[in-house]
């Protein structure tokens, strides 16, 4: 071969060498723009996840923790969550009036449940198979909804006065985005059955109270 083909033959050689690495980058930058777009994509996708998140902690913040029965337990357009309700969801046989004469509806308050449900003995209520007590508390703190949706807690029903004592919260109490109740005494506060009356009386455990305050530190109402 003649020393003018093989200059020609190194030239196409370069030529396409050349042609090659061109493709090459052009390909590379294609790759890196697509994926400097899809993670500026998704860093965006993640911001607005975010404060659509921080959005949604916000709103559900808005609104004032729930604290009474009766911030719950009410009959809405759509469910009937009152008292009476729920007893009847529970037993198909529950009582339609109360002791006193009560007729048992959507307005029916935890003191009407008192009447049959205040502890008795043998942790059996008054004048029914259990006292309050022991249907609510499990009843709400293994729910989900109740823990998960409202956040519940012991404050939810109770408040606690200046001997340790848990009060029952019978009427919806209104309070600041923290649950602080803007009117004190708090209406409707309910004292523990075992410090109301003497034996015989509703609440009564069997036995008279002498005392208001001895032996019942954190004892739960209702």
């Amino acid at each position: 071969m003649s020393r003018n083909n093989w200059s020609t033959l190194i030239v196409i050689v370069l030529m396409l060498v050349l042609a090659v690495a061109v493709s090459a980058c052009a390909n590379t930058n294609n790759t890196n723009t697509k994926n400097d777009s899809e993670q500026k994509q998704a860093a965006e996708n993640e911001q607005a996840q975010k404060e659509g998140d921080e959005g949604a902690g916000e709103e559900q913040q808005s609104e004032p923790p729930r604290r009474g029965c009766a911030a719950c337990h009410v009959k809405t357009a759509d469910n009937d969550y009152s008292l009476t309700a729920e007893a009847k969801s529970r037993a198909e046989g529950h009582p339609t009036k109360a002791p006193d004469g009560t007729t048992m509806d959507e307005n029916t308050t935890v003191e009407t449940c008192l009447e049959c449900h205040a502890p008795g003995n043998n942790g059996r209520g008054k004048s029914a198979p259990l006292a309050l007590r022991t249907i609510v508390h499990p009843a709400h703190l293994y729910s989900e909804h109740f823990v998960a949706n409202y956040s519940g807690n012991c404050f939810t029903c109770h408040e606690v006065d200046n001997q340790g004592v848990f009060n029952l919260l019978s009427q919806k109490v209104e309070t600041n985005e923290k649950g602080v109740p803007k009117t004190v005494p708090i209406p409707g506060m309910i004292a523990p059955s075992e410090r109301i009356g003497t034996a015989g009386t509703p609440g009564s455990t069997g036995a008279p109270n002498t005392s208001n305050t001895a032996g019942t530190s954190g004892t739960s109402g209702g």
